[in-house]
């Protein structure tokens, strides 16, 4: 899995993408329903996908696929970082980045700080600033 983010953000980084994240989602969901105490109906699916999301000239990009080869993941962060750059002509307002990763430009008031984070299981995210990357 780490390897699939890599080859995304290394790809989003080589466009131009100053921050990028990779979320891979793989999402496994059985249903059963009985009736009368009988199996009335019994299914299962299975979903496995990548997102990636990136920030060009203040603007956020995603694009996403559920083709994990290399050719595809990195075509998409291609496509995510395109889209930034679309996105960036009409925007109507940057993207504040610092308050999206909790970093408040006010002064914290005095007292115990409460950091509340919730993910699912089968969620897994990969993210790092991709101007790092060299």
């Amino acid at each position: 899995m780490k390897q699939i983010a890599d080859w995304a953000l290394d790809t989003a980084a080589q466009r131009g993408a100053g921050y990028g994240d990779v979320r891979i989602v793989d999402d496994r969901h059985r249903s059963l329903a009985t009736k009368n105490g009988k199996i009335g109906h019994a299914a299962s699916s299975e979903s496995l996908g990548v997102g990636v999301r990136v920030l060009v000239d203040d603007s956020w990009g995603f694009a996403s696929t559920d083709d994990l080869s290399r050719e595809s993941v990195e075509r998409t962060a291609a496509q995510a970082v395109e889209i930034a750059r679309a996105s960036a002509t009409v925007k109507e307002h940057p993207v504040r980045l610092p308050e999206r990763r909790g970093e408040s430009t006010l002064a914290r008031p005095p007292g115990p700080l409460v950091w509340v984070h919730g993910a699912r299981m089968g969620y897994a995210v990969h993210n790092r600033p991709v101007h790092h990357i060299h």
